[in-house]
């Protein structure tokens, strides 16, 4: 109990020095094209209005959400590129070495892999087909499937 307690109040004291350091963003201008403003600077303000970009490529949730199974899907992919390769490997190292029993393992691994892989594909396909969905019938409005649409494109 006492080293839960000891947890929970490192985890605490983290959180509170990581506020309490961290810089704090002001919406307050540093001079420049401000009108009455009394400190001298360059900024990005035309006549007292500032434009904020959006980093993301992406307008909606619908975008965010197509953009972030697409990035989870190509770190899934290159990771079981990466385990077929070293499930082939310990499976020809085995087979040389004549345990029936580790290959069998392997089998059921290899196995695994690809159903993940499969599921993976899935997903990205469900997704777009719920997108292609809701574009024809007409649910969602142009734009909100023009922002997915474009999220899916790497620019």
């Amino acid at each position: 109990m006492k080293q839960i307690n000891l947890k929970i109040f490192f985890t605490f004291y983290l959180l509170a020095i990581i506020v309490l350091i961290s810089p704090v963003a002001m919406a307050q201008t540093i001079g420049g094209d401000v009108p009455n403003s009394s400190i001298g600077g360059n900024t990005t303000a035309t006549n007292g209005i500032f434009t904020l970009s959006n980093p993301l490529k992406v307008d909606s949730i619908g975008g965010l959400v197509q953009s972030l199974v697409e990035i989870f899907s190509y770190i899934a992919i290159i990771f079981a590129v990466v385990m077929i390769i070293y499930t082939g490997f310990q499976y020809v190292t085995n087979a040389a070495q004549g345990n029936a029993k580790k290959i069998e393992e392997l089998n059921k691994q290899m196995l695994m892999i690809i159903i993940g892989v499969a599921i993976i594909i899935a997903a990205r396909v469900m997704v777009q087909v719920v997108i292609n969905t809701l574009e024809v019938t007409g649910v969602v409005s142009p734009e909100v499937i023009q922002s997915a649409n474009k999220a899916t494109k790497i620019q």
